[in-house]
């Protein structure tokens, strides 16, 4: 066997003794990346009210489930009992990765529902929106000059109908403060919201729109920088060949 053989045998042993001692750190890796997280989902935390508190114990079952039922976590069910000053280390003592806690809390505003099953109501953050009053799930939004923290009403004009809501703001939650009354028109059958309001509309959108006409302009600088670049360069040239 010559050197050139030997060494190449040497070195097949060194890769076959690491990669031996590697299996074991490997397989942990690999049962650690795929094992599912385990959370635990307590009670929230809600007033005086019995009405919170049920409500809370609720709210809590409905998210056990849905995660549940995601098949992306396993949900431990939370000691009966828990005080939430022991809501970390019970979640601890249990070994789960996460846990989940809130606040439940009567809205600060009332909502206005319609006849057709829409469910409008204010925020904080400057938008009036509507939900499903059966599924929940959000249907649209119309952004406010400042938040409106207050009733919405809805009422008939021309045959058509309007929802509308004061936008004010609320001074002791720190927000911008304005005094507007805003009306928005229901959709029209077959009407989809406009591409302004599924865009530059939706919460952040004006962010990414900015951003995204910098990143435009930046580009559009870039590229006459280079084609200026270029022309110089080709100047030069023209410059130093035959006369």
């Amino acid at each position: 066997m010559g050197a050139a053989e030997r060494r190449g045998v040497r070195r097949l042993l060194v890769v076959l003794v690491v990669a031996l001692f590697s299996l074991p750190v490997v397989a942990g890796a690999q049962s650690s990346l795929f094992a599912k997280p385990t959370v635990i989902v307590y009670p929230f935390t809600a007033n005086a009210s019995s009405l919170d508190r049920e409500a809370s114990s609720r709210l809590a079952t409905i998210v056990a489930t849905g995660m549940a039922n995601s098949r992306k976590v396993t949900v431990v069910p939370p000691p009966p009992g828990t005080e939430r000053k022991d809501f970390l280390s019970v979640a601890r003592a249990n070994h789960v990765d996460y846990y989940v806690s809130g606040f439940i809390t009567p809205l600060g505003n009332g909502v206005a529902i319609t006849a057709g099953g829409l469910v409008f109501t204010g925020a904080m953050d400057a938008y009036l929106r509507a939900f499903d009053a059966k599924s929940g799930a959000e249907l649209w939004q119309g952004r406010l000059p400042v938040p409106g923290v207050a009733n919405p009403m809805t009422y008939l004009w021309n045959g058509e109908q309007y929802v509308a809501i004061a936008a004010g703001g609320h001074s002791e939650a720190g927000t911008s403060i304005g005094d507007s009354v805003v009306a928005f028109r229901l959709a029209r059958q077959g009407e989809a919201p406009s591409l302004w309001s599924r865009t530059i509309d939706r919460p952040g959108g004006r962010f990414w729109s900015k951003a995204l006409a910098l990143a435009l302009v930046m580009m559009l600088v870039a590229v006459a920088a280079w084609g200026w670049r270029r022309a110089a360069v080709s100047r030069r040239k023209h410059a130093g060949g035959p006369g």
